[in-house]
């Protein structure tokens, strides 16, 4: 009998040999291979990163900061095998592009630490669903919404590279963008299902304006539209011949059902249906069992994190690090007339290498005598090409990091304008409703990340030339620059200080200085190192940002909270959320407050409160000055037209013609709210209340000084008289008080200001706000200005109050008549405003006043 070839009885028992793999991630590196090329040792700022995050590894969600260029990747790299080896399943890493994913992955590989990439569809090996290594992805992959990362793959871990910049990648899965280009049917077909809408506002020759080609002009369905034609939207989205498209097919999955949740914005002849906010929160994987690490660059503020992520850090690590701090010298082109720029260009990518940097491709268009941007397939060829060039010039178009030209392989940079976002909602927020304080923040972050781009570690160095009115003026603003990392804001201030002294004023300048700084000129060492640490932002500048920064910070996170609970179908929730936080948002920024009213009067119209709906409507475009508000029905009794309320009368009617007692209540308290602080506050709550009292009255209101870095800190103006009023607050002192020369000297300014953005408005004076008291001896006011005792303010609060109450108490059929007798009397005219609440002129003050 021939033997059997199998004989298991000698087969013995297995060994469970299992080595413990470490989970402390500095362990993990000094056991890490040594191949060509690997890190011999951690920087100080990955050292203290990696022991921050070990000590923290439990978190939900911890951000670690480093600068640019001090190593990031590697750290993330370590995190992501750290948790992988302490058993945590299906950790993802993710970059914003998939460039970067095979840098990481390069970069992965060089220190011999085992991962899955997943670009284009793909894994490119079986050890991530096996359970054997992390996956390194994009943005784009995870946020899909049709991930493969769910289910059995649903991460257990995440971290998020380049987290400072998610926002635009996140929001773009969020997004359905409609262009005639590519989709002339269903554009016209949307335009068709909201044309009904803009018709009964009044709005329909703006809205045609903004679906022509070409148009500047931009429009907002309000959120009652949208909730009313969500329907036919999903209809027309359920046409498998969109449906199925590629740029449709995945944000549909996030969107389809909660199309009334949206914003519908027309502009540029396209339109494009999002979020008001990212509902971050609402995915699976930002659930509290998945442990999130987020890598960014150093962040001042972290209102646009919170924005992005739906929540603030549960624990934040900042290194102190000298990593990526590159020396930087910064000039303004403009100075050197109309075609310094061009010359730059063209001179320096004839003997060196130039990176210019453009938001867009009509910006880009500009600069085709010398660079023409690569075709999106030939991008990283040319990219590398460039980088291997000894001169010459390559364009880079709406991209503010990924891109990484240190050393040798470019010392010049152009950045020739504001890096703005590519969705519509962010262009019309920032360029059709004018909101400067809500960019802030992020503009900064992005400047921040284009000065990275060709200047990576300590010893880099390079020159940087500012071109395009908009970017220049906003690094010349020192509100905007105290947004900046400390080092770059030295160096803006260090580069003023270098243009101004040594009068930069010609091309053979500027080549003269830029062949010194190249050769490491000691001059130019020695005035760099003496005077980079010197230059500081006033500290009113700081306190400034500050202060609208941590108001920004809180109203980011009441826009969490709303989206979230509007996104579960949690009106009443998602309206309390606002209604909480509406007047802290206002005090920060008066333009945000406005932008809250419009989706605080969307929960309103899905409750069916028509009139708290139109309330927050007014509210908004108070504060907005934009027309997408539904205006009031025209009123008639027996077929004839009703006299036309103004503004303020029409104010009044809308609180004391409510139609129950329960309405009226409420909107009386909120008015009551928003005016309390005349009686006392902080400046920032009497400059708002002061504000809020302007706008009540009819006129338009606004606080310039805050909302836009210039002017007087309120002012309210008559567009039908034509005249103008502002206001400087100081409401901080004691009695007596006394008026500095500075502060009559801003008052000058704002004065001046007034006359010269409204000169077909009568500037009727500039009125002081504060105690009594005198001018000192060096103050030196003109005769229109006068103090205005806060006393007076509240006098006008009452009687506006008083005029509210008696109009309630009387018959409602008597009601129209009484508020025109009572608003539309004299004494409510600017002008008469005006004499009522002004004391005495300041060139008397020039003695103790009792």
């Amino acid at each position: 009998m021939a033997q059997d070839k199998f004989d298991f009885s000698q087969l013995g028992k297995m060994t469970a040999k299992q080595e413990k793999l470490p989970i402390n991630p500095i362990e993990i590196f000094e056991k890490l291979p040594s191949l060509p090329g690997t890190h011999n040792d951690l920087w100080r700022g990955q050292t203290d990163a990696l022991k921050g995050w070990d000590a923290h590894r439990k978190s939900p969600d911890v951000l670690i900061a480093l600068n640019t260029g001090a190593g990031k990747t590697l750290v993330g790299s370590l995190i992501a095998q750290s948790l992988h080896n302490e058993g945590v399943e299906n950790v993802v890493y993710v970059c914003a592009t998939i460039d970067l994913v095979k840098q990481t992955s390069l970069a992965a590989k060089g220190i011999g630490i085992q991962h899955t990439t997943r670009i284009e569809g793909g894994f490119d090996n079986d050890l991530f669903e096996t359970g054997k290594a992390f996956c390194i992805t994009t943005y784009q992959a995870l946020f899909s919404g049709i991930t493969t990362f769910r289910g059995t793959r649903s991460p257990g871990a995440i971290i998020f590279d380049d987290a400072h910049v998610a926002e635009g990648m996140i929001r773009d899965q969020f997004s359905l963008r409609i262009s005639p280009s590519d989709n002339n049917e269903l554009l016209q077909s949307i335009a068709r299902v909201f044309d009904p809408h803009f018709l009964k506002i009044d709005r329909q020759g703006l809205f045609q304006q903004a679906l022509g080609s070409g148009s500047q002009s931009a429009i907002l369905a309000s959120p009652g539209a949208v909730r009313e034609n969500s329907a036919a939207l999903a209809a027309l989205f359920a046409n498998p011949k969109v449906a199925e498209q590629l740029q449709f097919k995945f944000p549909l999955n996030h969107l389809r059902d909660h199309l009334k949740s949206c914003a519908v914005i027309f502009a540029n002849g396209e339109c494009e249906i999002t979020p008001p906010f990212l509902p971050v929160s609402t995915l699976p994987f930002f659930g509290p069992t998945v442990r999130r690490v987020y890598l960014s660059a150093t962040l001042q503020y972290k209102t646009d994190f919170v924005r992005a992520f739906g929540r603030e850090p549960s624990h934040v690590i900042e290194p102190k690090n000298d990593a990526g701090n590159g020396e930087r010298l910064i000039l303004l082109a403009n100075t050197l007339g109309n075609s310094g720029a061009d010359l730059i260009a063209k001179t320096f990518s004839a003997s060196n290498k130039i990176l210019i940097a453009v938001p867009n491709y009509l910006v880009a268009d500009k600069w085709k005598t010398t660079a023409i941007p690569p075709k999106r397939e030939d991008f990283t060829n040319e990219l590398n090409k460039f980088r291997g060039a000894a001169t010459g010039a390559f364009v880079l178009v709406s991209r503010v990091d990924g891109i990484d030209l240190p050393h040798d392989t470019c010392r010049l940079m152009m950045i020739d304008g504001l890096p703005a976002g590519g969705s519509l909602l962010e262009r019309y927020l920032w360029l059709y409703l004018n909101m400067k304080n809500l960019f802030a923040s992020r503009m900064a972050n992005r400047l921040a990340q284009l000065f990275g781009r060709i200047n990576r570690g300590r010893n880099d160095y390079g020159v940087f030339f500012v071109e395009g009115r908009d970017v220049s003026i906003w690094i010349s603003n020192d509100r905007n620059v105290a947004l900046l990392p400390d080092l770059l804001r030295q160096q803006i201030l260090l580069g003023r200080f270098v243009q101004e002294k040594m009068n930069i004023k010609t091309i053979g300048d500027v080549r003269q200085v830029v062949d010194l700084i190249l050769k490491r000129d000691e001059g130019w060492l020695a005035a760099y190192g003496d005077n980079i640490e010197k230059g500081q932002i006033s500290a009113e500048s700081t306190t400034k940002a500050d202060q609208i920064e941590g108001g920004l910070l809180t109203a980011a996170k009441a826009e969490a909270d709303y989206i979230r609970h509007s996104w579960q179908s949690e009106i009443v929730e998602a309206r309390m959320v606002l209604e909480a936080s509406i007047e802290a948002t206002t005090r920060a920024d008066t333009r945000l407050g406005g932008w809250h009213n419009v989706w605080l009067g969307g929960c309103y119209e899905a409750e069916g409160d028509i009139e708290s709906a139109m309330n927050s409507y007014r509210r908004a475009r108070a504060q907005l000055g934009v027309n997408f508000v539904v205006p009031e029905a025209r009123q008639v009794r027996d077929g004839t037209p009703l006299e036309p309320l103004n503004p303020f009368a029409s104010n009044v009617d809308a609180i004391a013609g409510l139609s129950s007692d329960e309405g009226f209540n409420k909107e009386f308290r909120k008015l009551k709210a928003s005016l309390q602080n005349l009686d006392g506050g902080s400046t920032n709550q009497m400059e708002e209340a002061t504000r809020a009292l302007g706008a009540f009255l009819g006129f338009t209101a606004s606080r310039p000084d805050n909302d836009d870095d210039v002017g007087p800190d309120v002012l309210w103006l008559d567009g039908v008289n034509k005249l103008s009023l502002p206001f400087e607050l100081k409401t901080d002192k004691n009695h007596p008080a006394q008026y500095n020369k500075k502060e009559i000297g801003q008052a000058h300014n704002s004065y001046e200001w007034t006359q010269k953005t409204f000169g077909d408005h009568k500037c009727l004076g500039l009125l002081i706000v504060g105690p009594k008291g005198i001018c000192t001896d060096e103050a030196t006011p003109n005769e229109q200005m006068f103090l205005a005792v806060p006393t007076r303010f509240v006098e006008v609060r009452e009687r506006v109050f008083g005029i509210i109450q008696d109009v309630r108490r009387g018959l409602p059929l008597n009601r129209r008549n009484r508020i025109i007798e009572k608003c539309h009397a004299d004494e409510w005219r600017l002008d008469k405003l005006f004499e009522f609440l002004k004391d005495e002129a300041l060139v008397k003050l020039k003695k103790t006043v009792d």
